[in-house]
């Protein structure tokens, strides 16, 4: 995110979205370990869940997952169980604090909407067996 997004977390001072203040605001699955052979990081704000051996393709298929506020943990729960039985790797903004600034009028556009991306390791990962 741009400058204006990194004044969420202070007013009067740039500064990383992980210092936002929202603990006790985090979905359920922002503390959640990951799956037996999947890693689980933090930056920026953002959850990703990646397979250890995952090898992500330079270029491909970006997924988004999109929901309304009122509906976002259980976005956040479909698609961790979908991505986590496919071999998926995938990343979701960690809280409704930060998915309401993401999508603020003052976000910028190409972040907008842009909480729950996956990133299929090929086009015939999203196929249902």
């Amino acid at each position: 995110m741009l400058a204006q997004g990194h004044l969420v977390a202070d007013p009067c001072f740039v500064d990383a979205l992980d210092r936002v203040d929202d603990a006790g605001q985090r979905f359920a699955r922002a503390s959640s370990p990951p799956p037996a052979g999947w890693l689980r990081t933090e930056r920026g704000g953002w959850v990703n869940i990646h397979r250890a051996d995952a090898a992500l393709p330079r270029q491909g298929w970006k997924i988004h997952a999109s929901a309304t506020a009122d509906r976002a943990e259980d976005v956040v729960e479909t698609v961790w169980e979908y991505c986590t039985r496919r071999g998926v790797c995938f990343k979701f903004l960690r809280g409704p604090v930060l998915l309401h600034h993401v999508n603020s009028k003052q976000a910028p556009r190409p972040a907008g909407a842009n909480w729950s991306p996956s990133t299929p390791p090929t086009s015939g990962s999203w196929r249902r067996p």
